[in-house]
């Protein structure tokens, strides 16, 4: 899933659900916002999509945690095996401070923690094995 776009009702399957081997793990990872906030700037960039239309949006999806998963929940087949937070805080001077272990580890238990809260998340996906989704497909036919 591309974070600058939508996928509409009738889209495909995501690219990286149809080149994943059966029993294969994925990470995928999107800038998120907190609920609020992710609320308030989809509605601005929306109506700067039509209020400023020469403006060239490089993102114009916005995530919070929620949303990421239930996009993924409603456009992928894949099973969730583990969400986690990437990067508490980031940029500006304490850019510098991602240089050092101390402060990775302490991202990486803050993410695990409290993952809506960080400016990155991760999805760890798995894809069914092939007996897994021939079952699946036989229940529901």
């Amino acid at each position: 899933m591309r974070g600058n776009c939508r996928p509409s009702k009738g889209a495909r399957r995501p690219k990286v659900e149809r080149i994943a081997k059966p029993g294969g793990k994925v990470c995928v990872g999107v800038p998120i916002f907190l609920p609020p906030l992710a609320f308030i700037r989809n509605r601005w960039i929306w109506g700067s999509l039509i209020w400023r239309p020469h403006k060239k949006w490089t993102h114009i999806q916005t995530f919070s945690q929620p949303s990421f998963l239930r996009q993924l929940r409603r456009h992928s087949h894949l099973r969730l095996i583990e969400t986690r937070g990437f990067r508490i805080i980031s940029g500006g001077l304490l850019r510098r401070l991602e240089n050092h272990r101390w402060w990775w580890r302490l991202n990486r238990r803050m993410g695990a923690a409290v993952p809506w809260a960080c400016v990155e998340v991760q999805a760890i996906l798995e894809k069914p094995t092939a007996a897994v989704s021939s079952s699946a497909d036989s229940r529901g036919g």
